[in-house]
């Protein structure tokens, strides 16, 4: 199986997923041999039209190295 990367990006104030789903859904998509990143973002809810700024920076900082092969390992900006 060629999988690629993915990443799951969570809010934990999600009311319609489970806590834990993304590092879930991480675990699952390495142990069919991919490559997986999970974020949690600790103040924010299901829908993206919520987030605050600083994690909508950072979810796009992720997205965008891994589109282009970066290290999206950092911590979350203030």
């Amino acid at each position: 199986v060629n999988l690629p990367p993915a990443l799951f990006l969570q809010g934990k104030n999600d009311p319609r997923l489970p806590a834990g789903t993304a590092p879930e859904m991480a675990v699952a998509w390495k142990r069919a041999g991919g490559q997986a990143e999970a974020v949690i973002y600790p103040e924010a809810g299901h829908s993206v039209s919520t987030w605050h700024k600083k994690e909508l920076m950072d979810a796009l900082f992720r997205i965008a190295a891994l589109a282009t092969g970066e290290d999206s390992q950092r911590p979350l900006r203030q």
